[in-house]
């Protein structure tokens, strides 16, 4: 187990994507999905999905807030639990706890996933 780095997350984000045998959208959904997975991710950070309807977010451990755009609900979440977006817009998951995630995208579309590991940081795109 380990921190994300802002230095590893770049490498990640730059890193090749595998599986040669898959469609280029079946490799960087794979690739986007599993990013996330493995890595803990300190309290204080915020991941963005942009036009985020149709993906899960699950939690394998610590505690995430999630809020999207336009509704009126917004999750607390913690280990062995996950919660589906169904909004477009913008979904902010902010890890309340070090956390670690999984992200399945769902249905193939086009969408963005940034992370920023401060709140006056930049936010730096996943693949």
């Amino acid at each position: 187990m380990h921190l994300l780095s802002i230095s590893a997350l770049a490498a990640l984000a730059l890193a090749p994507t595998l599986g040669a045998a898959r469609s280029p959208s079946a490799r960087a959904t794979a690739a986007r999905a599993d990013l996330l997975a493995g890595h803990l991710l300190p309290a204080g950070t915020t991941v963005r999905i942009r036009d985020g309807a149709g993906a899960r977010v699950s939690v394998d451990q610590g505690v995430v807030w999630i809020t999207e755009q336009g509704s009126f609900v917004d999750l607390v979440i913690g280990a062995g639990e996950s919660c589906p977006l169904d909004r477009d817009g913008d979904a902010l998951i902010a890890v309340h706890e070090q956390a670690r995630l999984r992200l399945a995208l769902g249905p193939a579309r086009p969408r963005t996933v940034e992370v920023k590991f401060a709140r006056g940081g930049d936010w730096l795109p996943l693949p």
